[in-house]
């Protein structure tokens, strides 16, 4: 089997349709045709910013659910749970940055509860003979958190809170409960990427204008770096205060054992 790999599409329904036809795919029957031996494979986020959110997820499902693609769950879609399930709190920054879905799909409506039903059957990842893929972050030690809790790389109802919140006690693989959330950190890794903070005193402004003090950095890097070389997203890079090396042990790198395919960035 060949793979068409396919990034953030974010309500980008007419991007993506020129993108399938492109590549050989053709709409027929409600869903769209693959050339042979050929499937799409989709790495999250689908919904929110662009004006076609509901058409996106519309061609990525039934692609899927006919048997012609494989798609793994975003940061975005787990927003999505979160804020429909009532965890991620209802403040200013992130109903902006859920609100044109929440516009298009009609917040509490029957459309939205199938949904988000939907973007629960995708797994956070993909072990596949040939490759691997994930949304943001193949961190083993997240990996082996989660692959101890969840069904074929899939939320299950019961994890869904300690998920996405981190407040809920996580039901260990022996089945006892422990306090905090590794689920939460472990998800928030793989979806979201990796953090670190900056050397004291510094900070800045992403791209949304919020104030940060950690900064998402290129965690598949193995040699010695400094904040600057690892650093993504501050608009900070020529800063010499960046300069300074990083602490020992932070990067985890990639084995390389297969082709690794990621979104987010």
């Amino acid at each position: 089997m060949e793979y068409d790999i396919i990034g953030d599409i974010h309500g980008k329904a007419p991007v993506l349709e020129a993108l399938l036809r492109k590549l050989g795919y053709r709409r027929a029957n409600g869903s769209w045709t693959s050339p042979e031996n050929r499937m799409c494979l989709f790495v999250g986020d689908f919904i929110d910013r662009g004006e076609h959110q509901l058409e996106v997820v519309e061609i990525v499902r039934s692609l899927v659910e006919a048997g012609r693609a494989l798609a793994v769950m975003g940061n975005h879609e787990l927003n999505a749970v979160a804020w429909h399930r009532r965890f991620r709190p209802d403040t200013p920054k992130n109903r902006k940055q859920h609100l044109e879905f929440l516009a298009q799909v009609g917040e509490g409506s029957d459309l939205h509860d199938e949904l988000v039903e939907w973007f629960l059957t995708l797994p956070l990842w993909l072990d596949l003979p040939q490759l691997r893929v994930v949304h943001a972050c193949w961190d083993p030690a997240s990996l082996d958190v989660l692959g101890a809790r969840l069904r074929d790389a899939r939320l299950t109802e019961d994890l869904i809170e300690c998920a996405t919140t981190g407040t809920a006690n996580a039901l260990a693989a022996d089945g006892t409960r422990e306090p905090g959330s590794p689920v939460f950190a472990a998800g928030e890794t793989l979806l979201k990427g990796m953090e670190i903070a900056l050397p004291e005193g510094m900070s800045f402004h992403d791209k949304d204008g919020h104030l940060r003090h950690h900064v998402r950095m290129r965690w598949w890097m193995r040699t010695p770096a400094t904040f600057a070389d690892i650093a993504l997203g501050t608009g900070e890079r020529a800063d010499p205060a960046l300069e300074v090396p990083i602490p020992p042990g932070v990067l985890p790198g990639y084995d390389d054992a297969k082709p690794l395919f990621l979104g987010h960035y």
